[in-house]
């Protein structure tokens, strides 16, 4: 689905290739540079990290494959470079990437991204401290059975730079559940759908860290990232059903119809109404659709994270919202309603929409249900409501005062 924000301008497939081949040769010629510099200072690098990992009192270390030797270095000359331009790398991706995003989705990648960079550091230095502690308590049991330790100096880097990716996926998975709760994106309905992305993604990187005679201990870090991960956010995460309310009905022909009703104030021209709400819809309270564009971007946030298919605006005929609000509807494929309630409100002397004219108008609305579902919802109103359904034909057709016109539209 293809979104527009009020600040994002409707440009070609083509400009966005060639933004996005421009940003990708600034990121790549970066990152040659990086690598480039870091081959000078690699052999140094690694001597003072083997020496870190040393417990040994008497030379201990030994490197019994070069050509194993030789890929750690240039993998580890590699990886240098590309973690130097994670700062360049993060500002592209956001920049080509937030066109489209709404205002939460765009403080969620940008704060996603920053924390990126400091997970990566972080579990660098949490690594490095860990994996000492544990070659350090290997070499006293080595030393307690009275054996002549050796170590494979290959195996000592590969070990720590497998945990230190482990740590950072944990620590990215926690992170990326968390702040997806915190701005709203994460729901009991998407839920499933993100942890398998996730989880599947990590489980990936997993798998591809390890060699193939490694197999079954990659399978047993999978089972450890999959059930601590899902045991402490099952533990700490209330995951509010924001968006649960809408579910699927279906009118006598078999439409699938997930409506979304907007109650707009029209820039507090009249009071919010305090309506119940029907059964598989959902009322969103809004400012104003026409002038506020924040009413707008809540509007489009819950039709697409509910799949909406209709949109149902309470207090005008909807023919005065914004162009680009329109095109976004017509995007993702959302009908577009307008029930006029508040000239009818008006008309009879209230201050906001009775609950009545809105089951009356909702119900009865040929737009939403087909001609055979909306006689038979006006006969279940009449058995529910009995004289207090008005139909107000003939006040609805009046055209509203001039006072009541600027009120609305001021």
């Amino acid at each position: 689905m293809s979104f527009l924000s009020d600040a994002d301008s409707d440009s070609s497939i083509q400009y966005h290739f060639d933004e996005l081949t421009v940003r990708i040769t600034i990121v790549f010629i970066s990152m040659l540079v990086c690598i480039g510099l870091w081959s000078l200072y690699i052999d140094e690098i690694l001597s003072k990290l083997v020496d870190f990992f040393s417990v040994c009192v008497t030379f201990c270390l030994n490197i019994y494959d070069p050509t194993q030797w030789s890929r750690i270095r240039w993998f580890s000359t590699i990886l240098l470079g590309v973690i130097s331009i994670l700062p360049l790398l993060s500002y592209h991706m956001y920049q080509f990437a937030k066109i489209g995003l709404l205002p939460k989705e765009k403080k969620l990648l940008r704060t996603w991204l920053t924390w990126t960079c400091i997970a990566i550091l972080g579990s660098t230095i949490c690594s490095l401290f860990f994996v000492r502690t544990i070659f350090e308590h290997g070499h006293r049991l080595h030393i307690g059975f009275d054996l002549v330790p050796k170590y494979d100096v290959v195996e000592m880097l590969n070990v720590w730079l497998n945990t230190s990716m482990f740590i950072l996926l944990m620590i990215l998975t926690y992170s990326t559940f968390w702040l997806m709760n915190i701005f709203g994106i994460l729901t009991s309905e998407n839920k499933n759908l993100w942890t398998f992305r996730i989880f599947g993604f990590g489980a990936l990187l997993i798998l591809v860290s390890f060699p193939a005679f490694q197999f079954e201990y990659a399978i047993f870090l999978c089972a450890i990232y999959f059930l601590s991960v899902q045991f402490v956010l099952n533990a700490t995460m209330r995951i509010a059903s924001s968006y649960g309310e809408i579910s699927d009905i279906l009118d006598s022909e078999g439409r699938r119809i997930r409506n979304l009703i907007a109650d707009c104030s029209c820039d507090n021209a009249m009071e919010h109404s305090e309506l119940k709400s029907p059964n598989g819809m959902k009322i969103v309270q809004t400012t104003s659709i026409c002038s506020n564009p924040e009413s707008r971007n809540e509007i489009m946030h819950q039709i697409i994270h509910n799949n909406c298919t209709h949109l149902t605006i309470l207090g005008c005929d909807a023919k005065a919202c914004p162009s680009r609000f329109n095109e976004n509807l017509i995007r993702l494929n959302v009908s577009k309603i307008g029930l006029n309630l508040h000239s009818l409100s008006i008309r009879k002397g209230e201050e906001c929409i009775d609950q009545v004219d809105f089951e009356n108008h909702l119900y009865t609305n040929e737009e939403i249900y087909g001609q055979e579902t909306v006689s038979k919802k006006y006969e279940a109103l009449k058995e529910q409501y009995g004289t207090k359904l008005i139909v107000e034909e003939q006040l609805t057709n009046k055209p509203l005062a001039k006072e009541h016109h600027t009120l609305l539209h001021m």
